[in-house]
Order: C-alpha cells, then structure tokens, then sequence
C-alpha cells in the first residue's frame, strides 16, 4: 500500500510539473520552455505506465512534442510521439501528432501509416473532427 501511495503522488506531482511546464511552453514561447517540459518528460518516463488504465490523460512526451512541432522541429517531435505511443499506444493525439511530425518532416510513408491508424481507430464516429478532416485531406492530394 505504502508503494501504491508514493506512486500516485509521485504521479500526481508529475502532472502538477506537466501544467506548469505546459503553461511556460505556451506562454514563453521559449527554448527554457522546451528544456522543462524535458525534464517532465524524464520524470514521467521514470515513474513507467500509470498502474491505473487509460493512463496520463496528457503524457509529458506528447506535451514535448508538441512544443517541438511548434518550434519547427518535427524530426524531433516525431521521436517524441513515437515514444509517447511505445508507452500509450492508439491515443488519439499521438498519432494525430505523430502524422502531422512525419509530414512536416517530409517522411510521408510514416505520416501515412499513423494517419491510417488514426482513421480506422475512430472509424466513421469522429469524421467531423477537425483533425480527421486535415488527415483526409493531406492524403487526397496525393
């Protein structure tokens, strides 16, 4: 029990530092910002997946990457959602993250396969997603 305790506040506090962290990335617009949220990064990754499903409702990985996504840095964003994924598999923003990085990273056979997985995880339920529709529409044109 006591283990089970020191986990989830551990956890806990780790997602206290993904807000924050999350914040100084938005709000700063700096490289500072992206320094933090790697550190969050290395303590989530620490910590290992949450005991309890679905998981971390925004993993530190995917909160990095998308700092780096917005910095012009989509090879790196890529790594970080692929290893985001390696740990949640199929959530929704990591591989609507991951497509978008590998696109922007000019490797359209990866963007490909992430947006296909997308798209048959959700099906024809969230087609009016706005994502859904960026997916579809990169692909049409190719």
């Amino acid at each position: 029990v006591g283990h089970r305790r020191l986990h989830v506040a551990l956890r806990r506090r780790c997602l206290h530092r993904v807000a924050e962290r999350g914040q100084a990335v938005a709000q700063l617009g700096d490289e500072p910002g992206v320094g933090a949220a790697t550190v969050v990064r290395a303590l989530e990754d620490s910590l290992g997946k949450h005991p309890v499903s679905p998981g971390a409702m925004l993993p530190a990985r995917e909160l990095l990457a998308e700092a780096l996504l917005e910095r012009g840095k989509p090879v790196e964003a890529l790594a970080e959602f692929e290893a985001s994924l390696a740990l949640y598999p199929a959530r929704f923003n990591g591989l609507y993250g991951a497509a978008r990085a590998a696109a922007q990273a000019g490797r359209m056979s990866e963007a490909r396969r992430y947006s296909e997985h997308l798209l048959a995880m959700t099906g024809v339920g969230d087609g009016a997603r706005p994502e859904i529709a960026e997916l579809r529409a990169l692909f049409a044109q190719r």
